[in-house]
């Protein structure tokens, strides 16, 4: 979440968060242990260079809806509801 406020491409696994805080538009998710697919996604980033600003205006985008202020909002309504 750090690096897609700082509006990196991101390519990681779904470790934690990760496929809450991610789509198709802002990076690509990899599943743990297969450097196949980390290979993959890397060398098509390295060979369409263009979409990586693309990748990083989205996530800092999509990284607004994830603050802090936001999220306890969030889980207050949700606490709410279950009183």
């Amino acid at each position: 979440l750090e690096a897609m406020s700082n509006g990196k491409a991101i390519v990681t696994t779904p470790a934690g968060g990760n496929p809450e805080f991610m789509d198709a538009q802002t990076g690509v998710i990899v599943e743990y242990n297969r450097a196949d697919q980390w290979e993959a996604a890397l060398l098509d980033l390295l060979s369409h260079p263009e979409r990586i600003p693309e990748f990083g205006r989205k996530a800092r985008e999509r990284a607004k809806s994830f603050t802090l202020d936001l999220l306890v909002e969030k889980n207050i309504t949700v606490i709410q509801s279950l009183i």
